[in-house]
């Protein structure tokens, strides 16, 4: 039992709540700092521990592959976790968790990692130097090179995977709540940072981004159903001191690709990650398509009527876009058509005039021979004359 098996059970017994919050935080806290699940050839000793030092440094990587990829990004997750650990400090604890469409245990462990501390007998670790050049190589270096690799493979298999479709759900915000224990929890006193590659879209039977429509992508009324549904979201205080949240951000066509709709969801996730305590930086993606979601149990059928009205609005809002851009073309082509054929008439007219201007000029060119003609006539009479007379 985890973090999330807390909020639902808000709208069905809030009377498991008194007693179960209690133990379901202690089990949260070993929940989140113990590595779990399956992680391939990640050993099963702790990998932050030598029994004297620990991490002086907590970063946290969320992947979101509960929806469909492109080509154009699937390959992002494995290198924005590989650039991370390769700038990163020595000291610093690496966990890498994906979404795990499960509600009680929103996180899915994909592995952990302690980055060696730099010491007089080593240097910053890099992997790309320490796999290559034997001189860098020793135990810690390898091992933590090791576990990173398997990491990287791990969340570029799942990248590449096709989900389920519909989606059945897509549970961000218990993931962030579980991760947020995570933080709570490191004793290690250096840098906390968060990162999250994912359309942050929630969907959820308390609260879903794609049936409420970006109309309703409000704060407030996002609160209130969180308190009405999930109560005890409200039992986990702000972070302190603040955990930087780099957001990489991937837009989905027909839902938030448009600036405007982009900006309302972020605004919204801006606001979520203030009122935690976690300050949200966003970097935008390519667009991806859009998916189909499924309509999750325990949802009313005033909430699939809302789901299915907004759905067809925005198909409405798609073909009505798709119409007037086809009304802009053919608008465009009948100009173009208008000014061809004003262009065939400019041109049949000069034709015209230069025919009628060459048929003028033949005219006076006859009438100056003519008239050359009989002028050579009476010339010639004239001599005629003269000659006879004399």
């Amino acid at each position: 039992m985890v973090a999330f098996a807390r909020q639902t059970i808000g709208g069905r017994g809030n009377w498991l709540l008194t007693g179960a919050v209690l133990v379901a935080g202690v089990l949260l806290a070993a929940y989140v700092l113990l590595p779990t699940g399956d992680t391939g050839a990640v050993s099963r000793d702790d990998p932050c521990g030598d029994g004297t030092t620990g991490p002086t440094a907590l970063a946290v990587f969320l992947f979101d592959f509960r929806k469909p990829l492109g080509d154009a990004v699937s390959s992002m997750p494995g290198v924005i976790l590989g650039e991370f650990a390769l700038a990163a400090p020595g000291g610093t604890e690496f966990r890498v968790y994906t979404l795990s469409g499960q509600r009680t245990m929103p996180l899915a462990v994909m592995g952990r990692a302690c980055k060696p501390k730099a010491t007089r007998g080593r240097a910053n670790v890099d992997c790309s130097v320490t796999q290559r050049n034997p001189r860098y190589r020793d135990r810690e270096a390898d091992a933590f090179c090791a576990r990173l690799d398997t990491m990287q493979r791990g969340v570029d298999h799942l990248a590449g995977q096709v989900p389920e479709l519909p989606v059945p759900d897509s549970l961000l915000i218990e993931a962030i709540e579980e991760a947020r224990l995570a933080f709570a929890a490191s004793p290690s006193a250096g840098p906390h940072s968060f990162h999250i590659f994912s359309d942050m879209i929630q969907h959820s039977p308390w609260y879903s981004h794609l049936a409420a429509g970006e109309a309703d992508w409000n704060f407030t009324a996002f609160e209130n159903s969180r308190r009405e549904r999930a109560p005890v979201f409200a039992t986990l205080p702000p972070l302190e001191p603040r955990v930087v949240t780099e957001i990489f951000y991937v837009p989905r066509r027909g839902i938030t690709e448009q600036r405007a709709l982009r900006d309302a969801h972020q605004r919204f996730w801006s606001r979520y990650f203030d009122s935690v305590g976690m300050a949200a930086v966003f970097r935008d993606q390519p667009a991806m398509p859009r998916f189909a979601a499924a309509t999750l149990e325990g949802s009313t059928g005033l909430g699939r009527l809302v789901e299915e009205r907004e759905l067809l609005r925005r198909e409405q809002a798609e073909n009505a876009e798709t119409l007037a851009l086809v009304n802009t073309r053919r608008a465009d082509l009948e100009q173009a058509r208008q000014s061809a054929a004003s262009s065939d008439r400019e041109l049949e007219e000069r034709e015209r005039n230069l025919l009628a201007e060459q048929a003028r000029e033949r005219e006076e060119i006859e009438a100056e021979r003519a008239e050359i003609a009989r002028l050579e006539a009476e010339l010639a009479t004239l001599r005629e004359d003269r000659d006879d007379a004399g």
